[in-house]
């Protein structure tokens, strides 16, 4: 970091409170020159007009057009608890227990929330929440959280897409855990392959093009959420080449987030507290298959891609701050990898309770849309309301939250406007049920399974281990 300042001392005082070197190592000045002396003499001495401007600009070309993909799904499987366990192996997926446990989140004390929370310390939380400082009153103390989005499947189908989801997740994350959505900071990682076309990179043009869509869409997503990107890293020649293979990486964004939680108590984790709290499912957006784990997991390709409405999201995230605030949220859990069935399926293993769901009003919600959207859509999209769909679709802009049910009418007032749907109730019965009261009776029953279950599946080893 350079500091230009008369006050050296000043400096030094600071830095050495925070355990932080510092050096004198320079000046500014008027002479035009950015020179370097070492033992007296000049060993560097370079015009700032070459500095700033001698090196010539890359004039690229890019060259862009939507995916084409070709229709490829299938009938719903038979058992649908049997793709949530294989969902729960999956390596984006499982349990990081045995990783996280390598490293120390515990230093000097400041973590509130962990990598891991619940009565076992097994619930995967969406954010880290930490003190900055350790004050007399640690839960009244303003504590940090810190979240990542990434969603690196999409990039296939559209970059610009990939950047608004990654932006979401990491806001997403944050706000889920008790952050202020108007105090988040963001930072930006590029890991892209080679964007500069040449007769060995003939796909060059292509992914320059996918690079500026995917800074479109992060400047989109991050003037919505009003959230500055304070800094940030690319890396721009992913590709290996030793003459008989080639490989690339996916274009990839990931974007990390810190924001302000106001007071270290009203941070909150994703697993459930209490038997008889009602769930719900915070929406604003439509969840995919495109992209998603189950769409991987069958072998299948769509054109049902997730969407986000950027106007209602940074609302609908201000109102759940609120409702934090006001101590009504008794965890909150965003929808991610493996969807709703997933997500649900990790509070119940974080805890020592279950849940009992019924999507028959979400699925009411679902088809109201694409009724709305005219017949070509519900024809074009007759499996987005398939309970697969339902359940495993995954997306940005999704929340599971728990409340107290005593204080549904004020919980529902508070969000009215805001697509926010009931959808079941934490049990004492340590298990996952999952129904549509609106199929036929036969039908009814999508998922059925014991937490240990659920939890056996989702503690198996990553193929590395």
């Amino acid at each position: 970091m350079t500091i230009a300042t008369q006050n050296f001392p000043g400096i030094q005082t600071l830095a050495e409170k925070h355990n932080v070197e510092v050096s004198d190592i320079g000046e500014f000045n008027k002479s035009g020159y950015f020179e370097v002396v070492s033992g007296g003499k000049t060993v560097a001495l370079l015009e700032l007009d070459f500095l700033h401007d001698g090196c010539p600009v890359l004039n690229l070309e890019s060259n862009w057009s939507p995916a084409q993909i070709t229709m490829k799904t299938g009938k719903q499987p038979e058992h649908l608890g049997r793709v949530l366990l294989q969902l729960l192996k999956h390596p984006n997926i499982s349990s990081r227990e045995a990783i996280i446990r390598q490293y120390d989140h515990e230093v000097r004390g400041q973590s509130v929330i962990k990598p891991l929370m619940g009565p076992a310390q097994k619930a995967p939380c969406d954010a880290a929440v930490l003190l900055p400082r350790l004050t007399a009153e640690l839960d009244r103390a303003p504590a940090l959280s810190v979240s990542n989005g990434i969603c690196p499947r999409l990039s296939e189908h559209d970059t610009y897409l990939m950047s608004i989801c990654a932006v979401d997740e990491a806001v997403r994350n944050s706000v889920c855990v008790g952050a202020d959505p108007d105090t988040l900071s963001l930072l930006d990682n590029f890991c892209w392959p080679d964007p500069v076309y040449s007769a060995t990179n003939p796909q060059g043009k292509r992914i320059l093009a996918e690079l500026v869509r995917s800074c479109q869409g992060l400047y989109d997503a991050v003037i919505a959420y009003g959230a500055p990107l304070i800094s940030g890293k690319d890396s721009m020649k992913n590709n290996f080449d030793d003459g008989v293979a080639k490989l690339a990486i996916p274009p990839t964004l990931l974007v990390s987030c810190i924001g302000r939680v106001p007071e270290a108590r009203m941070a909150i984790s994703m697993e459930f507290k209490k038997a008889g709290d009602l769930v719900y499912l915070l929406s604003a957006g439509l969840l995919g298959l495109t992209g998603s784990h189950y769409e991987e997991l069958n072998g299948w390709q769509s054109i049902m891609l997730p969407e986000l409405d950027l106007e209602k999201s940074p609302n609908l995230y201000r109102r759940l701050h609120s409702a934090i605030k006001s101590g009504w949220i008794k965890s909150a859990h965003d929808l991610s990898e493996g969807g709703l069935a997933v997500s649900v399926a990790e509070c119940v293993i974080g805890s020592r309770l279950g849940a009992r769901l019924d999507i028959a009003k979400y699925h009411k919600h679902l088809l109201g849309i694409y009724e709305k959207r005219g017949s070509n859509a519900l024809k074009t999209f007759d499996f987005v309301i398939r309970p697969d769909s339902l359940i495993f679709g995954e997306g940005p802009g999704h929340i599971v939250v728990t409340i107290d049910k005593k204080r549904k009418d004020e919980f529902e007032r508070l969000f009215e406007g805001f697509n926010v749907i009931p959808i079941g109730e934490v049990v004492t019965d340590q298990s996952l049920l999952i129904i549509d009261s609106e199929l036929p009776e036969a039908e009814r029953e999508l998922v059925s399974l014991s937490a240990e279950a659920l939890k056996t599946a989702w503690e198996t080893p990553l193929p590395f281990d």
